[in-house]
């Protein structure tokens, strides 16, 4: 009983369309994100939080396949976090949802999945408004935090 449930909860849901503020944020943080993807970073995920009919936050994740230097990875960070902001405040069909007139670094993640040059996987990420550098362990599925800094804003 609950399986046949699940399937048809699963076959429902492809054919209904998201509310319009999801639908609109997801394309918008989708169309900055293609802008960075490359030979060698893709998109992992879109999304956002919402309240009621407005967004809250919006989070991007990215991945690096290749070997990548900390300072490398902050940097490629750094340009994607800069851009999304300067797409998604600069954007008219996102704007009326957003539920502040312009969002900061406050308001979005945005996450950077690489490898040290050793081979580890490694995370950077953007936590309200701070640049946390992770080692991912696989076995558990788990983040372990190496350090964090601030985010220069300049």
């Amino acid at each position: 009983m609950i399986k046949n449930l699940y399937i048809f909860a699963c076959i429902f849901s492809m054919f209904v369309k998201p509310p319009a503020h999801v639908a609109v944020s997801d394309k918008s943080v989708t169309t900055f994100a293609k802008t960075l993807e490359g030979e060698k970073i893709k998109i992992l995920s879109v999304g956002g939080f919402y309240l009621g009919q407005r967004v809250e936050k919006l989070y991007l994740d990215l991945e690096y396949s290749g070997a990548f230097s900390d300072e490398k990875a902050k940097s490629t960070l750094e340009k994607a976090i800069f851009g999304l902001l300067a797409h998604v405040n600069a954007d008219e069909e996102v704007l009326p949802y957003l539920i502040k007139e312009k969002f900061s670094t406050e308001d979005i993640s945005v996450s950077l999945s690489y490898h040290s040059d050793k081979g580890d996987p490694l995370q950077v990420h953007l936590y309200e408004g701070e640049i946390i550098f992770s080692r991912y362990h696989p076995a558990d599925n788990s983040l372990e935090k190496i350090r964090s800094i601030a985010l220069n804003m300049d």
